[in-house]
């Protein structure tokens, strides 16, 4: 956050589209995450992130709204995701392993055959609308901020937040309520 109210008054900034925002230049500077001197700001998933799956925001809330109002139909607690850019996903893969009776976690990578803009191919791929089967949903960050968390916060279904460092959390996150 930024602490001296006059670095806003500037002609030009930065925004920095890192998972991990930090400060550009000595600039004033707007990234997704809490760092500090950087000014926090919603990130580009608030539109699209058509790579992913997802067209548009407003229409995959909808979706995920009106799916979460019914029932569950799956007992167990689920996420899916790249191992590779979080060392805790492997922590997850192993309790849900050990725990496959209350658990579903399921290992994935995405195939990036095709340019930005276009979805990718995927080992293996549910949609956000589609976590509403599973009773439980957990989210465990990756390099940088979580582009879904904003989207399960929607699910009415309890959520499991693994904790981040302050730098990897979004500009929401302190106005989370546990309950």
């Amino acid at each position: 956050m930024i602490k001296d109210k006059k670095a806003l008054k500037t002609t030009h900034f930065y925004i920095n589209t890192n998972d991990v925002s930090s400060k550009i230049n000595d600039t004033l500077t707007f990234g997704y995450t809490k760092s500090s001197d950087v000014v926090p700001c919603p990130d580009f998933t608030f539109d699209k992130w058509i790579e992913c799956g997802i067209t548009t925001y407003s229409k995959t809330i909808k979706k995920i709204i009106d799916k979460g109002n019914k029932k569950h139909s799956v007992e167990k607690l689920f996420w899916i995701g790249n191992l590779n850019t979080q060392p805790l996903r492997y922590e997850l893969l192993r309790l849900g392993n050990l725990y496959d009776e209350k658990m579903e976690i399921v290992p994935m990578e995405w195939k990036r055959t095709f340019p930005k803009g276009h979805i990718h191919d995927f080992t293996k791929y549910l949609s956000l609308e589609d976590h509403i089967e599973y009773k439980y949903l957990i989210d465990c960050g990756a390099r940088g901020f979580s582009g879904r968390l904003k989207f399960l916060l929607h699910t009415n279904r309890p959520l499991f937040i693994v904790d981040r460092n302050k730098n990897k959390q979004e500009y929401f996150y302190d106005h989370l309520i546990p309950y």
